[in-house]
Formats: structure tokens, C-alpha cells, sequence
């Protein structure tokens, strides 16, 4: 967690919306999308598994990993979809042309915690192939589409599968 998180702010659309002009205006994340993170783990942590502030808890999960280049821990939450059973994150990076890094942090070493609505689990992040893939995209709601035309083909939107190793 950063010192430098604000206190008393909301986690909210908002502040999320703020964080993804800035990473849009910038090529990559920045300060704001920091802060925000830090804030939502935060949130998470503290209400017990029950809060991600004004977004859907079953939307939203945490993963902690290691860093590609680092080896250090690395705490991100990101958008988990639940489909056919399965707890999948599908590395958006809101319609930006490249990756996020989390992505690298997984294809490096795909041994992550999940805490997700309450519980935590140790996880293999298995990254589906591409007939699995558009299974998957066809069955997706809201901004999906919509990220896939952003990137127009400057790369495939890969998605993990979460599978619970305990």
C-alpha cells in the first residue's frame, strides 16, 4: 500500500474514471490509477471480503502474484467475469493497445492468490486458448466489444482462467 493513498475518497466511478483519462493521455498507468488500486484493496481488506466501494463485489476480485521483472509481490485488483463455472480476468487494460502489466506479471509465473467475495486461494492463472477464448467473448456483457474495437487489432485481449488450487 502507498502512503500516498487519499484518505476519505470514495472508491468510485469517478476516481476510476479519472485514473483511466490519465493512463489513456499517458500510454500507461499512472499515479491516479496507483492511488485508486491501493484504494480498492484497501476498501476490500478492511470491510472483510464485503466491499469494493460503490463497485459490484462480485465483479471485482484482488490477485497477488509476483513481478515479471522484479520477483517482487505485486497486489492488483482487476474485473473478474464468472462463466461457465469458471472465475476468468481478461486483461482489457480499458481498450489500451498493450497489455497490462499484471499480464507479463501472469505469463511469467501464473501462481497467484485470489481473494474474491470474501474467501482467498491459492490459483493457477491458465491463459485460455483461442477457440476457448471467443467461447468466452461471446458470452461477455458491457464493455468487452467494445475494448476490441479500441485496439483494432493491435493485439489480442487475452483471458485467464482462475483455476483454484486448494
Amino acid at each position: 500500500m502507498g502512503d500516498e493513498v487519499e484518505q476519505g475518497r470514495a472508491v468510485d466511478q469517478a476516481w476510476l474514471g479519472e485514473a483511466v483519462m490519465e493512463m489513456r493521455a499517458n500510454g500507461r498507468p499512472g499515479d491516479t490509477m496507483r492511488e485508486f488500486n491501493d484504494a480498492l484493496v484497501a476498501e476490500y481488506r478492511s470491510s472483510g471480503g464485503t466491499s469494493m466501494g460503490t463497485f459490484p463485489i462480485h465483479k471485482i476480485g484482488i490477485l497477488t502474484m509476483k513481478g515479471a521483472k522484479t520477483g517482487q509481490e505485486r497486489v492488483v485488483p482487476v474485473g473478474f467475469e464468472e462463466i461457465d463455472g469458471r472465475i476468468l480476468v481478461i486483461a482489457t487494460q480499458g481498450g489500451m493497445p498493450t497489455h497490462p502489466n499484471w499480464y507479463h506479471n501472469l505469463v511469467a509465473d501464473p501462481n497467484v492468490t485470489v481473494e474474491f467475495k470474501g474467501e482467498t486461494w491459492p490459483a493457477r492463472a491458465v491463459e485460455l486458448d483461442a477457440d476457448d477464448r471467443a467461447d468466452v467473448f461471446s458470452k461477455l456483457e458491457g464493455n468487452f466489444k467494445t475494448y476490441e474495437t479500441m485496439i483494432a487489432g493491435a493485439r489480442h485481449i487475452p483471458v485467464f482462467d482462475l483455476q483454484r488450487q486448494d
